[in-house]
Parts: C-alpha cells; structure tokens; sequence
C-alpha cells in the first residue's frame, strides 16, 4: 500500500549573538538582530519515490522563490545556503545543521526553510521527520527528526525562532488508495507554548490541517503557504509604525489569507497553525527587512 505524505516546511528564524566575520559590525539595530542567516531547503525531487515519496512539482520552486525575496530584503547572500534536490541528502543537511550553524550566535536571525515531504511517527505522532533526498519510506528512520533539528538549534544557543511550515498534509501520513486515517503533526505544534525545553520567543507557523491534499499551483508555481507568504513579506500583508512588515502582520495576513487561497484553486480550506513558546512579548515585532547596516 503505497504512502503519500506532504509538507513543505518553511523552517526557522532564530535570533542569536553575533559572530565577528572580517571584523565586528559598529552598527547594530535598537531591538533587532545583527546578522541574518538563511538555511533554505528544497526537495521537489526523491530517490526512492517507490517507497511513497512521491516526487513534488514545485518544492525546489519555493526555495528558489524564497532566497530571492530575502535577497530583496537586504539579506547578504553569503549568509544564505540553499540546499536543493539531489544535495539536501540526510548526511548533507546533518552536516550544514551541526557545522554551519556554529557561524551563527546569539543576537543573530537565522532562517532554515524547508520545502518538501514530512511525516510523523506511527508510534508517537510528536515525533515528526523531515524526508530528504534519500529518505526511504520503508525505513522511516532514514527522515530527519523534527526534535533532532530543533535541539541542535537550542544547543548552539540561537534564542529566537520562527518556524514556518508551509504544510499540506500538515504531516499526516495519507493513504492515497483508500484514504485511511492519518497522523498530524499538530498536537506537536500545541504543545510548543508549554515545552519549557525552548528558549523563550521562538514561532512557528505551518498550514497544518489534517487530512488535506496537496495544494500546489501551476500558475504560482509554488505551494499556497509558501505563495501567501511571498505576498505578505512583499508589502501585501501590512506594515508597522516604521513602515515593517513585522511578524505580527505576517502572522495575521496569513491566517487570513491560506484559507482564502487554497479555497480558490481546491475547493479545500487550509488553515495554517501559528504560534509561540512562551515569555517573550515583542517576539512579533521581528521584520524580515533589513536595513543597509545589518545586510553588510
């Protein structure tokens, strides 16, 4: 019986402390990071679709669409790795998580996007995988651990995070055949506020609906999250007393906004899950739009 699972996880923005490179910055935002950080993952592609991993129209679409907007926003692309495809095995991804991460530090933004399939454990459904390359779903332990990913992150010290998975199966295993019933990964995602294991201030954000197809456009040419996403980081989504689009009006603009499009091009409403771990307040009025200082 062959197994269908979707998610395209746009995943973190961490803030950490400032790593010196060629000499310390004498410039530095009242109340945002100094530097900025992208880890931009893709996989459109599979080598073992057989085993349930079917190959995607538009996951390495996403990533390429999200390393050009932050390109526009003033991120520096030397502080930007995007891994697509047939280079985002699991040895690959393990090694830029455990080695390149030790460029960031704590009052840094980091991002790690990811765009591909996910699925959860059949035997503890907070226990969720990310499939790389050369996942094969007839060994699952072949993914990479959602968990593994994210204390990796708290070990290096990073405090502020923001995931952001775009989601369609919301990491529910699907049975194409005979649609029996899946895993999601939201109760993962509920408990988050309460996980006194996370550093205070990071988001999250997937569309996580369970039981949903896959919602990919041929005329966007990305996945609906990764597409409303786009559009708010672009202006659509609002901006702040400074002229920002903050994560505040991402988060609302969002909310408001997955529905509304997954609902035109699939009869299907998908409703994304946004929220934080607890214990710090202006986690929201974090920007993507960097200033000339914080880009160089």
């Amino acid at each position: 019986m062959k197994i269908f699972v979707e998610i395209t996880a746009i995943m973190s923005f961490l803030l950490a402390a400032t790593i010196a490179q060629g000499g310390e910055s004498t410039t530095k935002q009242a109340t945002g990071p100094k530097n900025y950080w992208a880890l931009v993952i893709g996989i459109a592609d599979y080598l073992y679709p057989e085993s349930g991993l079917n190959n995607l129209k538009y996951a390495s679409n996403d990533a390429d669409a999200i390393e050009k907007m932050l390109l526009t926003q003033g991120w520096s692309k030397e502080r930007i790795n995007k891994v697509t495809n047939k280079d985002a095995t699991r040895k690959n991804l393990e090694a830029l998580i455990n080695g390149w991460l030790r460029k960031v530090s704590t009052e840094d933004m980091l991002l790690i996007y990811w765009a591909g399939h996910g699925y959860p454990d059949l035997a503890d459904q907070r226990r969720v995988y990310f499939a790389c390359y050369d996942t094969d779903m007839k060994k699952p332990w072949t993914g990479y651990r959602m968990d593994k990913v994210v204390n990796t992150i708290r070990e290096h010290g990073i405090r502020n995070v923001v995931f952001i998975a775009d989601t369609c199966h919301a990491g529910k295993i699907v049975t194409r055949s005979d649609g029996s019933k899946g895993l999601s990964i939201k109760p993962y995602l509920d408990d988050i506020p309460r996980n006194a294991n996370l550093p205070p201030g990071w988001i999250f954000m997937a569309a996580t609906e369970a039981g949903r197809p896959t919602v990919e456009n041929d005329h966007w040419k990305n996945g609906v999250f990764t597409y409303c996403l786009l559009r708010g980081m672009s202006g659509e989504a609002g901006v702040n007393n400074h002229g920002l689009t903050d994560m505040a009006h991402l988060r609302d603009y969002l909310q408001k906004t997955v529905p509304r499009e997954s609902r035109k091009v699939s009869n299907i409403e998908l409703k994304p899950v946004i929220t934080t771990s607890a214990g710090k307040s202006n986690i929201w009025d974090m920007t993507f739009q960097l200033g000339k200082e914080a880009a160089q």
